[in-house]
Order: C-alpha cells, then sequence, then structure tokens
C-alpha cells in the first residue's frame, strides 16, 4: 500500500532539503499520527477509538443545536433593550411577559450588551452556558477519556502533546508556555480597561459616586454590557443604531463589490439544483477578466430551529489544484 511504499523510501533516508525533505517528514508524521505504524491490532484499536470520539463529538454539536432553553423576562428586567427588540418574531409571549431563547445568539448577545439588570443578564448567561448539560457532561468526559487513550496508544504523553506536534508549539508545555507569557504580556494593558469597567459597574451600584464603596467584580455576564456602554460614552458608538444603516441585501451587494474590484472576482447568482431551505442562494465566482469557473457557494443566512446559530462557513467540496493547472 502506499503507507508501505512511502516508509520503505523514507528508510533509505534520501538526501532530500527544502521543499521535498518538508512533505516526507510531514507525511510519515501523518501517518504515525493516524496510527499506520502500529500493528494491526493496535491500529484497529485506535482507528474505533477515532470513530467512537467522532460520533461523541457530533452528538455532542447536534445536542446543543437541537436544544431551546427559553427564558422568560418581564419588560423591567429587560430595562435598556432598544424598543425594536421586544417587536421581533416571538419575544412577546404574554402581557408582561417576553421569551428570549438562550441558545439563539443573536438574542443572547443583544441582552447581555444592552439589558441594566445584572441579575437578567446572570441569568441568561448561566442558561446559555448550561445547554443540553443534562446529556453533554456525560459525552463530554468519556470525550476526555477517549483523547487520553488514543494519545496514549499513539506514544504521546497526553492529548495536548498530540494535539500542537504539528502546530508551531510542538508540545504541550509550549502551548502552556505560550499562554502564561501572553497573559502576563497583556496583563497590564488588561487591568487597566477592566478599571474602567468596574468603575462604571461601580457608579451603577452607587449612583453617588462614593469612592469608598468597594471596587465591584467584573463577572463573565457583565463585560459585554459594560463594554458596549464604555463604546456609547467614550466613543459614542452605538451597534444596535448602526445597524439601521447596514441592511442585509445593502451589506451583501457592498460585499461583492469590494470583493470583485480587489480581486477581480465576478459573482453571479445561479438557480440552486436542491435548496434544502427556500431562501437558500446558491453563487458562481468566476475570474472576472477570462471568465474562468472558480468555485460555488450557498447563502444559508437566516436562523431556523436545528441550524448552527453563529456565523460560520462550512466547506462542502474543497478547492484543489487539478494536474493541468487550473
Amino acid at each position: 500500500n502506499v503507507y508501505k511504499s512511502i516508509k520503505a523510501f523514507a528508510e533509505t533516508k534520501p538526501q532530500l532539503a527544502g521543499e521535498d525533505k518538508k512533505l516526507l517528514d510531514e507525511t510519515m508524521r501523518d501517518y504515525r499520527r493516524a496510527g499506520l505504524a502500529l500493528p494491526p491490532p493496535k491500529r484497529k484499536e485506535v482507528e474505533q477509538l477515532r470513530k467512537q470520539l467522532a460520533k461523541l463529538g457530533t452528538d455532542f454539536g447536534t445536542n446543543i443545536a437541537n436544544t431551546k432553553q427559553p427564558v422568560v423576562f418581564t419588560k423591567a428586567e429587560l430595562e435598556g433593550m432598544p424598543e425594536d427588540f421586544f417587536t421581533k418574531p416571538g419575544i412577546k409571549t404574554g402581557d408582561d411577559a417576553y421569551t428570549v431563547l438562550a441558545n439563539v445568539t443573536w438574542q443572547f448577545i443583544a441582552v447581555e450588551e444592552n439589558a441594566k439588570n445584572e441579575a437578567t443578564r446572570k441569568k441568561l448567561y448561566i442558561a446559555h452556558d448550561s445547554l443540553a448539560k443534562e446529556k453533554n457532561v456525560p459525552l463530554l468526559n468519556k470525550m476526555l477519556d477517549l483523547r487520553n487513550k488514543i494519545a496514549l496508544r499513539l506514544g504521546y504523553k497526553s492529548w495536548d502533546d498530540f494535539q500542537t506536534e504539528p502546530r508551531m508549539a510542538k508540545n504541550g508545555a509550549a502551548a502552556q508556555k505560550y499562554i502564561d507569557d501572553l497573559v502576563a504580556g497583556i496583563e497590564p494593558k488588561f487591568a487597566a480597561e477592566l478599571a474602567e469597567l468596574q468603575k462604571m459597574k461601580q457608579l451603577d451600584l452607587q449612583p453617588s459616586g462614593n469612592s469608598a464603596f468597594a471596587t465591584p467584580r467584573i463577572n463573565t455576564w457583565d463585560w459585554r454590557y459594560y463594554q458596549n456602554q464604555l463604546k456609547k460614552q467614550k466613543f459614542a458608538v452605538d451597534a444596535e443604531a448602526l445597524r439601521n444603516f447596514f441592511p442585509f441585501q445593502k451589506v451583501l451587494d457592498g460585499m461583492f463589490a469590494i470583493y470583485q474590484g480587489i480581486f477581480g472576482l465576478k459573482f453571479e447568482q445561479i438557480a440552486a439544483p436542491y435548496k434544502w431551505i427556500d431562501h437558500l442562494q446558491l453563487w458562481a465566482v468566476s475570474d472576472a477578466a477570462t471568465g474562468e469557473p472558480l468555485g460555488l457557494f450557498y447563502l444559508d443566512m437566516f436562523p431556523r430551529d436545528g441550524k448552527f446559530n453563529h456565523f460560520a462557513e462550512f466547506e462542502i467540496i474543497g478547492g484543489k489544484l487539478l494536474p493541468d493547472g487550473k
């Protein structure tokens, strides 16, 4: 097979340099990481462990995507929210009941950035970070166990070392050192920015501005709100107000115009041979000068049940360089 042929070639210790050496070294490394250097029984075991891990990872994501987590608030609890938020479909669910879906990213971020009530932000944050926890915590424990088993079977001390080997860090210890050094380097700037947010929260808790009042803690459900308030006060930037100037079609047309001008591309919407949702769009990309086709992409832009609800791009068929150079 291919692995045996390349392994036999590598064992001749060919005098390679540059790209050729890099290609051979990384190919052999990737074969080893895949378990091909193991005896057949152990290789099969690693393959089975990988399949189990992949399935658990898929199940983990599916559980989150399929979870609806409604959290009901009164209008008073949502003080600070833009008025148009309350007119969005599905938000108003009673006389003084407004339902926010913690699993829907735009709703979650809108409340975390604008709701004045800390208890409201905390309640929604905990709901958001607890999506599918009953199903997923057991899965996560199994995934951690499988990762460790795979790493050990392949000869690594830990999953950290396995994951970082093909990357710049090369091992888990180096990755941890990088993080520690990074944290130490940004600490002064972080402390200064945190102090600004703490002053704002202190004024909310003690409007008189009494400096004797204890410095408040900026919790994970606080930072988006106070960062948003800081942008409004310090830079006069209101993200919600800016949305009115960027409707979907205007942004899409503008984005295409920029890419066409910079990269010499042409975008043309074509009929999709298959649609999984009515508003799906299929676009063809070509070289504006020669008309040579370069690729296709779908636009599926709006949220719905069961769909990943944040910004994302997923590859269907990857691009590649053909033997004829195209």
